[in-house]
Parts: structure tokens; sequence; C-alpha cells
């Protein structure tokens, strides 16, 4: 998860935002943009990667050991919990960049 939220580094290419900003886009709308950009699909891959694990512990504990399967303790929840809010933690973490870095004077062809 770590990996998807610091990719989130790579949407602020001057290539994309700053062109953005210069047409008028407030920056408000800009931390949106990267917000649902790289918010979204890391909660959608923490869904699936939770989803499969369960799944396939489930065929596991049952099929294989003969066991039902139960539910995971308050600390798995704790770190799962945890490393998302991390992860999402380091996309607002980029925010304030995003003013310095597509600023009219980065976007300058001389």
């Amino acid at each position: 998860m770590l990996s998807i939220a610091t990719t989130a580094t790579d949407l602020f290419s001057p290539a994309g935002t700053a062109e953005l900003r210069l047409t008028g886009a407030r920056l408000g709308m800009l931390r949106r943009v990267i917000a649902l950009e790289s918010a979204v699909p890391l909660l959608v891959v923490a869904a699936v990667a939770i989803g499969t694990g369960f799944g396939a512990s489930a065929i596991n504990a049952s099929l294989q050991q003969q066991h039902p399967m139960a539910a995971p303790g308050a600390a798995y929840y704790l770190l799962t919990a945890g490393g998302i809010l991390a992860a999402l933690s380091i996309i607002a973490a980029t925010f304030p960049l995003l003013a310095r870095i597509t600023g009219p004077e980065v976007a300058r062809n001389e």
C-alpha cells in the first residue's frame, strides 16, 4: 500500500498538474483530483488484498486443515488501519508541494 502512496508524487509531474493550474484550475481542485487519483486506487487495492487474504485463508483453513476459519484479532485490524492511514498521510503530505511545483514560474520555456 505504501508503494501506491509514494507513486502519488508521479501525479505532480509538471506535464499534468502545472498545465491544469495555468489553464485556470484552482489549487483546491488540483488537490481533490490528486486525492481521488491516488486514494481511490489505494483503497480499492487494499480492499481486494484484504478480501483475497481472507478468501485464501478460509480455503486453507477449511479444506486443508479441517478447521473453521476464525476472525483475526484486534492487532490485525489495527495494523491494517494503521497501514492505510500511513499511506493516506503520505499522499496528504505531498499537498504543500503542489503550490510550488505548479506555479507559473515552473511552466516557463526560456
